[in-house]
């Protein structure tokens, strides 16, 4: 059997994968069982797993395979279709045809059915089958099957590809700077043309303090998805937009919060495009110090989608309250079951900040320094406002602004470290 080059290059990513996850050791896969002799030499293996370019014998991987107990069946008709289902699939992804994409991925995975023991087509069917439960029930992976899908990038055709790009993406994005970072560190979505990835790499840029090179490709990616329909990254595209304008123009950071206003009273049934601007707006006034409407915005999305009324919504609301010198909102946190176990750590302190009662302001900055300022980084920018917020207040109250000004020296050293050493109780 003639191997073509595209399925050595996607072989050469397979077989260490396998070797990961079964958790195997290089002699149980680059060596013969019966006389320990190695399949391929050891340099061969070293560059394999180091993921350098390589050149294996084609005979040699159904003894790899073997080894890993997986079956190697290439057929060019599978190999051509779903290049071919793949086109289909991104061009209605990236118009946001997300019924028409959900047929394409049933037929696409019935297809693939009797395909599903062997290489390469059962990565495709669990790939497919992950993106299906997203786009039908919202069901996102999780961090094991993220782990599994992270490394198997490029073994699929181009529209796939940059499909599970911005699908791997928006599970980063929405996981923790560290796994952010790792992504972006292993995958470029600057030579993608698939808009979605834009608007990822524009977003990358400006988390990169590039914002004139993210604002150019936003404003490039603008009267695409006007053209396209695709209302969900129109409104991806004037989020960042009012974030890079901010800090530069607030005139038109207001107008961009305009615009997703006036997309809000736009006749549309998509529930999860509403709940993203709504929680959008809520953050932007939140940062332009608008407490009424953050507030106003944040319960509208608690309306909307009130099994997913987020940690995040009562720190919001309760400081909107706090800026706003109303009483302590106790229906809020009626029927919360946080615990110290809560994945963010950040969040439940600044939960529990608002939660607690205290005798004055001493306890109250003894708890900002003690649980929660130790959680806070700089990639953290509505909590570090809500956070710089308090401490002015705080010290404004008592008079002393001792740690205020401590606090925003650290700011401007990228809240490096919050230790005891840099602070004092207010008296």
């Amino acid at each position: 059997m003639r191997i073509s080059k595209e399925w050595h290059d996607r072989l050469h990513i397979l077989i260490p994968y396998y070797r990961r996850v079964l958790k195997l050791s290089q002699n149980d896969v680059y060596r013969r069982h019966g006389n320990y002799k190695w399949i391929i030499s050891p340099a061969t293996v070293k560059k394999l797993e180091n993921h350098e370019q390589v050149f294996i014998k084609d005979e040699k991987y159904q003894e790899l395979l073997f080894n890993l107990n997986e079956q190697l069946h290439i057929s060019q008709k599978i190999d051509h279709y779903l290049i071919t289902q793949s086109k289909q699939l991104y061009c209605v992804m990236e118009t946001e045809r997300y019924e028409e994409a959900i047929r394409i991925i049933e037929t696409t995975l019935l297809s693939l059915k009797s395909q599903r023991h062997h290489v390469y087509y059962k990565e495709c069917i669990f790939f497919l089958g992950k993106l299906f439960l997203y786009l039908k029930d919202r069901i996102f992976m999780n961090d094991q099957e993220y782990s599994l899908l992270f490394p198997l990038v490029n073994i699929f055709p181009k529209g796939f590809k940059d499909i599970l790009m911005d699908f791997l993406y928006i599970h980063a994005s929405g996981a923790n700077e560290k796994k952010l970072s790792a992504f972006f560190s292993s995958y470029s979505m600057e030579a993608s043309a698939y808009l979605p990835n834009r608007i990822n790499y524009a977003n990358q840029l400006y988390e990169e303090n590039k914002e004139l090179r993210a604002y150019l490709i936003l404003k490039e990616a603008e009267p695409v998805a006007r053209e396209k329909g695709s209302k969900n990254q129109l409104a991806y595209i004037y989020i960042i937009l009012s974030s890079i304008a901010l800090h530069i123009d607030i005139e038109l950071c207001y107008s961009y919060l305009h615009m997703l206003e006036k997309m809000l009273t736009e006749e549309h049934e998509d529930n999860n495009l509403k709940g993203m601007i709504l929680l959008n707006l809520a953050n932007r006034y939140l940062m332009l110090r608008n407490y009424v409407r953050c507030s106003n915005y944040t319960k509208a999305y608690i309306v909307l989608n009130p099994k997913r009324h987020y940690t995040s919504n009562i720190i919001s609301l309760s400081y909107c309250n706090q800026m706003l010198n109303k009483e302590k909102d106790k229906t809020l946190f009626v029927n919360d079951n946080l615990t110290s176990e809560y994945d963010d750590q950040l969040e439940y302190s600044l939960f529990s900040y608002y939660k607690q009662t205290f005798k004055n302001n001493k306890e109250r900055m003894k708890f900002l320094q003690d649980k929660v300022c130790p959680n806070l980084t700089a990639f953290d920018k509505i909590y570090t406002r809500i956070v710089s917020d308090e401490i002015t207040r705080l010290s404004s109250e008592s008079g002393s602004y001792v740690n205020y000004f401590r606090f925003h020296a650290l700011l401007k050293n990228d809240l490096h470290s919050f230790s005891e050493d840099h602070w004092q109780y207010q008296r």
